[in-house]
């Protein structure tokens, strides 16, 4: 686990990926950085989608539709993963 300094406070989210701030910067300048977000957007809108209309009511739809909200939250914070990087950059300063 990445340890951190007096003067580096812990990130709660990304402990981990914040304690590597050079290593963080460079993924998310990586060419397929943009694909994968890509990929991640069509992958929420879809899985949005299916909640509203393809999950039937019931508890076997109410259990699936519980899981696909978790994926959903999931893909929100990866989404939000280079935007909360800079913020922590900014307040670093």
């Amino acid at each position: 686990m990445a340890r951190r300094t007096e003067s580096t406070p812990e990130s709660l989210r990304w402990p981990i990926a914040f304690a590597k701030l050079e290593e963080s910067q460079s993924l998310v300048q990586q060419k397929g950085w943009l694909n994968l977000l890509a990929d991640l957007r069509a992958l929420h809108q879809e899985i949005s989608r299916r909640i509203v209309h393809e999950i039937r009511p019931g508890e076997e739809g109410q259990a699936e539709q519980n899981y696909q909200r978790g994926q959903i939250g999931m893909l929100e914070r990866l989404l939000e993963f280079e935007e909360e990087l800079r913020e922590w950059k900014e307040n670093l300063k």
